[in-house]
């Protein structure tokens, strides 16, 4: 098999497993993954804390529920970029 030959296959059994290229994760994505990582506070304690250093990309104190999904989220793009979505 030629070199050629083996990125060919290698390139569509990739195609297979992952599905699509990641996308690059934004860098609110980025600072929210980290930040929810470092810190030891959950829940609305962890939303009031990002609350107050990130006035900019405040969440809703309401939904708490889409805060928690999206650090979740971030993390999960972050940590494995390849397996997702």
């Amino acid at each position: 098999m030629t070199p050629r030959q083996l990125a060919h296959h290698y390139q569509i059994a990739r195609r297979s497993v992952l599905r699509r290229f990641p996308r690059a994760l934004k860098a609110k994505q980025m600072r929210l993954a980290v930040f929810a990582a470092e810190s030891s506070e959950r829940g609305s304690a962890l939303l009031a804390k990002w609350n107050r250093r990130n006035p900019a990309d405040r969440y809703d104190p309401a939904y708490l529920s889409n805060f928690t999904r999206d650090a979740g989220r971030a993390q999960d793009r972050l940590l494995f970029p390849d397996y997702l979505d």
